[in-house]
Order: structure tokens, then C-alpha cells, then sequence
């Protein structure tokens, strides 16, 4: 089964960045990633790149002073892609990985592309093909954002900010699988595109609210270990 679900991960990385919906959309998300990160190591020096960077860090860390003191240790750009990536994930897992199994399952071209495979294979193909994408995309941008630090702040320490750059990345992919997995389980419960898309972003809204509430109410604090990010 796992040669399977690699087979057919193949097959739908191919697809993905074969199709223009695919395509277009994770490479917005790249070079907006990219930009905004160079935009922040470029401003750092000036009064609005001090005002950015202390409102990001306010919004990161709320009231926590400490976790407020250990943000700002981290290079501006890199926290600046972490922050974005985290942001605006969800959407993108949900716009790319909406179809993937509902629109095999409504058109039934299922049979012909799992004639031979079992369905989980078939249904793992799916999810991995998604992470992998996001995750590798998500990589490229935080090199190119690196580079650009290095270059434009010759005081950066390198190999700090590699660290950071590798955490940050390993951070934003785990909670990035766990979008992929709510959006192929939802995918995998519908034959119409349209019903996955309408339920997943309902259920990605009301995620985005639970967390607004848990931020501002301290009696439902424990509640946040059941959100993704």
C-alpha cells in the first residue's frame, strides 16, 4: 500500500503543478511569503519596519512576556514568513486540496486511477501529494527570504538564522499536515467539489473563531490545544 500511495502522490504532484488553479495559487502564496519577508528585512531600520515588527510581535504573543521576548530573537523576515504561512494555510490547503477526492469520487474516474490500488492508498496519495507541495514550497520561499537577510543585514548570524529558519519550517509544515488531513477527510466525505469546499471553509472559519475566543477568554484556555496552529 505505501508504494501505492507514493505512486499516486507522484501522479497528483504532477497534476497539481500541471493545472493552472494548482499552480497559481501556491505560487501567490510564495512570493507573497518571499516579498513580505524581504519587505520586513529591507524596513527593519526604519520607524515603520520598528512599528511592523513590535505589532507583529504584540499579535504573536499577545500578553506573554516571555513568549513576546523569545520571538524577538528571531530574525525579522523569517517570523514574518511563520506568521504568514500560519495565516493564511489553512485557505491555501483548502483551495488546492478541495477537489482532490471529491472530484474523483463525483466524476467516479476513481475506478480507473485505483483499478488496482486499495482506496487508502489511494486516499494517502492524496494527502501526501498536498503536504508536499505546501511544505516544499513553504521551504524554497524561507531560503529565498534567508538569502535575502544575509544580504541587506550584514551583522545576521548565519548559522542562528539557518536554525531559526529550519524550526520555523518544521513547525509551520507539522501544523500544515494537520490542515491537509481535515481537508482530505472532509474531501473524502462528499461526491461535489463545491459541498467540500463550502464544508471545509465552515469548518475552517469556525476553527479561526474558536481561536479569537480562546485568545481573549481565560476560562476556556484549555480549549487551545485542540487548534492546529
Amino acid at each position: 500500500m505505501i508504494t501505492d500511495a507514493f505512486e499516486f502522490a507522484r501522479m497528483d504532484l504532477r497534476r497539481t503543478f500541471g493545472s493552472a488553479k494548482g499552480l497559481v495559487l501556491l505560487l501567490l502564496y510564495g512570493l507573497a511569503q518571499t516579498i513580505g519577508g524581504i519587505l520586513f528585512t529591507a524596513l527593519q531600520r526604519s520607524p515603520i519596519g520598528t512599528v511592523a515588527w513590535q505589532a507583529l510581535v504584540s499579535l504573536m504573543a499577545g500578553n506573554d512576556g516571555t513568549q513576546a521576548a523569545y520571538l524577538a530573537d528571531i530574525p525579522q523576515a523569517l517570523l514574518f514568513g511563520y506568521w504568514f504561512t500560519l495565516l493564511v494555510l489553512p485557505l491555501l490547503v483548502l483551495l488546492v486540496g478541495f477537489d482532490g477526492l471529491s472530484g474523483e469520487l463525483g466524476t467516479r474516474s476513481v475506478r480507473y486511477v485505483a483499478y488496482r490500488s486499495q482506496r487508502p492508498a489511494w486516499a494517502l496519495g492524496k494527502a501526501l501529494a498536498l503536504a508536499l507541495a505546501v511544505a516544499g514550497l513553504s521551504l524554497v520561499s524561507n531560503v529565498v527570504v534567508l538569502v535575502f537577510a544575509a544580504v541587506l543585514q550584514p551583522d545576521l548570524a548565519a548559522f542562528a538564522a539557518f536554525k531559526w529558519a529550519l524550526w520555523l519550517w518544521v513547525l509551520s509544515t507539522w501544523c500544515g499536515l494537520v490542515y491537509v488531513a481535515l481537508v482530505t477527510l472532509i474531501s473524502a466525505c462528499f461526491r461535489t467539489p463545491f459541498l467540500a469546499l463550502a464544508v471545509g471553509a465552515s469548518v475552517l472559519f469556525g476553527l479561526w473563531i474558536l481561536g479569537l475566543w480562546v485568545r481573549f477568554d481565560e476560562r476556556i484556555q484549555f480549549l487551545r490545544y485542540l487548534l492546529p496552529g
